[in-house]
């Protein structure tokens, strides 16, 4: 019985739209395991409800954005007759979870079955060519979309081609796609100033920034974020201080840990670290991120003192240093010489257990050590590393040579 979902499983007179409606209300709570229990009663109780492709289609759906793909797969492979969105929905979760090349395997053995993709079908495989760096396969969906006429009538769909060309870093094409979409909104515009910001080219994100705002379109926080690191790349001050007086106008700044942190990165990019403490300063929350953009701002601007005390602050706080900070850390104290604290770092990486797993800690501790003097115990160190790379043998190499010793 399923009473406690609104109907009765064995009840096949109306427990098709019942045990639809029990899903649609799962899913707008987000209850998954509800839907857990709720599809184990039905297995039990009335499995031919599964046959019925609304709600199977909508538990895969439920089961691929909660990332339980195995649920989602099994629902998938008990089904007799598949149409075109089931197999959507099954690659649409794929997608979602960061399975891309799982979404681009599906999407083939889908046509290679006879059945044709709808437009949401190819808005999920464009997503899975950008997160799997597959422009090959997104250009032969881009010419199966030209040959069917679809791009003029869905902005979605011409939104992904821009985003799809600019993860897979072809900047030119997104480009080339954007100038000849009829329709364009604000997130056609973000794809491809990040595509361009994320590829480097600064000069080219900041001009569509500004040819997006000379056409009408509002900027949202996302915009802002990718305008800012574009700032940054070119180190145009200005622009960036520009478009900080813009988001503090919104009121959008506090709300947004990803803006907060293009903001302080912009100016730690600048080389105005007064204005990066000041944004950090007027955080009502801080993270372990923000935390390390300002430690690393003062390293990289060789404010070493200033670095050690806002990691000595930030531990204070209650915040829990991660591999970022050890490392930026461990760079500092060898490069002013701080052997007391670079020890102290060193346990609370054993306390914690991270030196077997990321290498870069360990070639920050072999580097700090070295550079301290410490050529026995950089070599302990590096001994007692599960892998060694080029940059760590560069490390203990260059600290032998520092002091005049041959490696």
């Amino acid at each position: 019985m399923c009473h406690r979902y609104g109907f009765d499983a064995r009840d096949a007179s109306f427990s098709n739209k019942s045990c639809l409606s029990s899903l649609q209300s799962c899913q707008k709570l987000r209850d998954f395991t509800r839907v857990e229990n709720l599809h184990s009663e039905i297995c039990r109780e009335n499995p031919s409800l599964l046959q019925d492709m609304v709600i199977a289609s909508m538990l895969i759906g439920i089961y691929g954005k909660s990332g339980s793909l195995e649920r989602a797969e099994n629902v998938f492979e008990n089904i007799n007759l598949r149409d075109v969105v089931i197999w959507t929905s099954l690659i649409s979760g794929y997608t979602e979870q960061g399975a891309g090349e799982r979404a681009l395997i599906c999407f083939e053995t889908m046509q290679l079955e006879g059945l044709l993709p709808n437009i949401v079908t190819f808005v999920c495989c464009l997503k899975a060519c950008g997160s799997t760096g597959s422009p090959g396969v997104g250009e032969e969906i881009h010419a199966e979309i030209l040959q069917k006429r679809l791009l003029a009538k869905n902005v979605e769909l011409g939104n992904a081609l821009v985003d799809m060309y600019a993860k897979c870093g072809r900047v030119d094409k997104a480009q080339e796609v954007f100038d000849k979409l009829f329709t364009r909104n604000v997130v056609t515009w973000n794809a491809l100033i990040a595509g361009y910001s994320q590829h480097g080219f600064g000069e080219e994100a900041l001009r569509c920034f500004k040819e997006m705002r000379d056409q009408g379109f509002s900027p949202d926080k996302y915009t802002f974020s990718c305008a800012l690191k574009a700032c940054g790349i070119v180190r145009s001050l200005s622009m960036g201080e520009e478009i900080h007086v813009e988001v503090r106008k919104q009121e959008v700044l506090e709300k947004d840990p990803v803006l907060c942190t293009s903001l302080m990165d912009m100016y730690a990019k600048c080389g105005v670290l007064s204005k990066v403490q000041e944004v950090f300063d007027g955080l009502p929350v801080r993270s372990v991120i923000l935390w390390n953009i300002l430690i690393a701002a003062y390293a990289q601007h060789e404010r070493g003192y200033e670095a050690l005390n806002a990691y000595k602050c930030m531990c204070d706080e209650g915040f829990s240093p991660n591999a970022g900070t050890f490392s930026c850390i461990l760079k500092v104290c060898g490069n002013i010489k701080s052997l007391e604290i670079g020890e102290g770092v060193h346990n609370e990486i054993r306390k914690v257990g991270l030196l077997e797993r990321n290498c870069y800690i360990g070639t920050a501790l072999v580097d700090m050590y070295a550079k301290c003097g410490l050529l026995e115990k950089s070599q302990e160190v590096f001994d007692k590393l599960p892998d060694h790379d080029v940059v760590t043998w560069n490390a203990l190499i260059s600290g032998y040579s520092q002091q005049g010793c041959n490696a």
